[in-house]
């Protein structure tokens, strides 16, 4: 009897020890690859540089490190890339800071730099020496970060040559700041601190396959031979219409003007019609009143109404790259990268790229966003000086050049902004440079993914909606959303 209670007694402390034992060595498998494979080299001329991307992404950086380890011979540079998609990049990252084993140098989206901006040494010195003045417009200050230390003076962030969204009112529990004239839309509030620096970027413009242009004039669907120089968003419904029909007269739409974009790609479509997604400290909500209203029923009338941009049950399986290179869409909003890949394709000299049609209110904007260099200040002295002068020579006018000639981002540096065009001049490159004249930088907000999900998830119910729900109700519903009321001011 009393064997038995003892036993009794025993199973909790081993139910207690099996857990411990479970919880180490989950805590080793999320781990143990970081620590194994990236601790901290004591070698101050080892110097670890993280970044993610494609195969083209992969060997543009083997090209830049190739080039700076000839000029330094005695620093060597560890690429740790990490292949796809930006999330497992991020993932790794955030679990490296856990772990304190982060890299020397970290390459970062503006997105995800906000938040992971203190992890990181300040650098400004950097772009002092470089010269504020010599970075392309919004570059410098992508990447300024609040900092009760930081004395710098504001840089400019405003384009006086472009209108700037004016805003408009809302009957909902929400009241709108007041807007200031003539002031850009910013990633977040800050005091110009400088945690990374911008070395290449890119801005949204659209892509026209000019064999479905062709198509549709030859079948006097459109009248002009030549797409137009410039255009409104009426002259971009009547082309996306005229590329939109049956080809083979089975009672389906085989051929479409363009893809529907994912609301992030559709922000310089919002911005054109003189709308606002938040005040310009990005801590109220405005993504409401009239103007918005005028944005995302345009952006339902392509979809559903007149039928321009396909269903997925219309193209099933086809992603936006396929559907533009094999005919069956005529455009569709996509960045510099894009061309690269256009390059190697059939369509290398049959495409062209277009500005963002001007809205209702005579306003062209697009967007952009930067790409930066973080250093992480994890080893001492001789390894962050190292460190340094990589990032200095990213900053380079040969390291900014070979990042230019790819032609799949642009340089962050303007005297780079030239070798981005090619030899001889691509005029399809000249519009990503033109459109840095109207570009506005990528909104950002602290729970930016959790605000992203939201808008995606209710634009695509309201997509499927009756027409009675117009973009007054759609909008009103967006602005109630637990993640909107949350991650901003009421």
């Amino acid at each position: 009897m009393h064997a038995h209670r003892g036993s009794r007694k025993l199973i909790p402390v081993l139910r207690r020890t099996a857990q411990l034992i479970l919880i180490a060595a989950a805590t080793w498998w999320l781990f143990a690859d970081t620590i194994a494979r990236y601790r901290p080299t004591e070698n101050p001329n080892q110097i670890r540089f993280a970044h993610f991307g494609s195969h083209e992404d992969y060997t543009l950086w083997r090209k830049l490190i190739d080039a700076f380890e000839t000029a330094n011979p005695t620093i060597t540079i560890k690429q740790e890339f990490i292949p796809g998609w930006y999330g497992r990049y991020d993932s790794k990252i955030r679990r490296q800071i856990l772990s304190k084993t982060l890299p020397d140098i970290v390459l970062m989206q503006l997105a995800p730099y906000r938040r992971l901006a203190p992890h990181f040494q300040p650098i400004d010195d950097l772009a002092d020496a470089i010269g504020l003045e010599n970075f392309a417009p919004t570059a410098i200050q992508a990447f300024q970060f609040k900092s009760e230390k930081s004395k710098r003076a504001p840089t400019h962030t405003t384009n006086q040559s472009e209108p700037r969204p004016s805003g408009s009112g809302f009957a909902s529990k929400r009241k709108p700041t007041p807007n200031k004239p003539n002031a850009q839309e910013t990633p977040h509030t800050r005091d110009n601190t400088l945690h990374a620096l911008p070395v290449s970027g890119g801005n949204l413009l659209i892509y026209l396959n000019l064999d479905c242009y062709e198509e549709a004039v030859r079948r006097g669907r459109i009248l002009n031979p030549s797409p137009p120089d410039d255009w409104t968003m009426t002259d971009f419904q009547q082309l996306a219409e005229a590329m939109t029909y049956d080809e083979n007269n089975d009672g389906r739409l085989d051929r479409f003007g363009f893809w529907r974009p994912r609301w992030l790609y559709y922000i310089p479509f919002i911005w054109s019609f003189d709308a606002r997604l938040t005040n310009d400290a990005t801590t109220t909500w405005q993504l409401i009143g009239p103007n918005a209203e005028h944005a995302f029923d345009f952006y339902r009338e392509l979809a559903a109404t007149r039928r321009v941009c396909p269903k997925p049950s219309d193209l099933p399986q086809i992603i936006q790259d396929v559907g533009f290179l094999s005919g069956k869409v005529g455009m569709c909003v996509n960045g510099p990268w894009f061309q690269p890949f256009l390059a190697k394709t059939r369509l290398r000299d049959r495409y062209i790229v277009m500005t963002i049609p001007t809205g209702p209110n005579g306003i062209r904007a697009t967007r952009i966003t930067w790409d930066g260099l973080c250093i992480s200040g994890t080893r001492g002295q001789a390894a962050q000086r190292n460190a340094r002068a990589f990032v200095r020579f990213c900053l380079s006018s040969e390291a900014q050049g070979i990042i230019a000639r790819t032609g799949r981002a642009l340089p962050a540096l303007n005297e780079s902004l030239p070798e981005f065009l090619g030899q001889p001049t691509d005029d399809r490159r000249t519009s990503f440079i033109t459109a840095l004249s109207y570009a506005r930088l990528q909104p950002d907000w602290p729970e930016f993914v959790r605000v992203d999900r939201a808008i995606g998830r209710h634009l695509e119910k309201w997509i499927g909606e009756p027409e009675h729900v117009d973009a007054h109700a759609f909008l009103g519903a967006l602005a109630e959303d637990d993640a909107i009321r949350e991650s901003f001011e009421p």
